[in-house]
């Protein structure tokens, strides 16, 4: 779907203008869920690292007769207490709803009834990654998980999604960190000199 002509505009990471970093490395991808995903599991493939944000992969949403507007919920868990405070998202749409939940629990689009978003955004088409669309990261922190809900006018183009980078801060969990072992006592075993090993003699002058 993403386009890549000679310059067309697309950036590295390093000239976004952010002081921000790439979040995939704290996003719990396996354990992303969806509702109206049109392939069941295609939406954990948009969350890429920001250098393959422009391969083939891509979450459609699955239209319904009974609406008159495409919906696609996700729910995106993470590892450790996250602030968010940009969004990047890459889609063909010429224009796109975003409503921003936090919620420590996955949501599904019939519990949105009864909540309102905390952050409501107008996503212009982005064709390479490259458009940041800030959020109001006060209300984005220590997070463990968000849900993003898409939404446009149902007119035959459908609504697809290639990529979405979330950008911000995260505390590391302790839980994360490598396991070190400790020797309360010490195994002789491990630590016998061989006997071929030099030998040092000390004499008493």
């Amino acid at each position: 779907m993403t386009l890549h002509p000679p310059g067309c505009g697309c950036k590295l990471e390093s000239e976004l203008v952010t002081n921000s970093k790439c979040l995939h490395s704290n996003i719990n991808i396996p354990c992303i869920t969806a509702f109206n995903e049109l392939i069941p599991g295609s939406a954990q493939s948009v969350f890429k690292r920001y250098n393959q944000r422009l391969t083939n992969d891509s979450v459609k949403c699955a239209e319904d007769d009974e609406l008159d507007e495409c919906k696609l919920l996700i729910n995106v868990p993470l590892l450790s207490p996250t602030s968010i405070s940009h969004i990047i998202v890459i889609s063909s749409r010429l224009s796109l709803k975003l409503d921003i939940y936090k919620s420590s629990n996955h949501l599904s689009l019939e519990d949105l009834e009864d909540l309102v978003p905390v952050q409501s955004l107008k996503l212009i088409q982005d064709l390479h990654g490259s458009i940041l669309n800030p959020l109001k990261v006060a209300k984005f922190t220590n997070l463990s998980q968000v849900t993003l809900v898409f939404s446009c006018d149902k007119d035959g183009n459908g609504l697809e999604i290639s990529y979405i980078g979330l950008r911000g801060t995260y505390q590391m969990n302790p839980s994360r960190a490598v396991n070190t072992v400790y020797e309360v006592r010490p195994n002789i075993a491990d630590h016998q000199v061989q006997n071929n090993h030099i030998k040092l003699n000390f004499q008493m002058q």
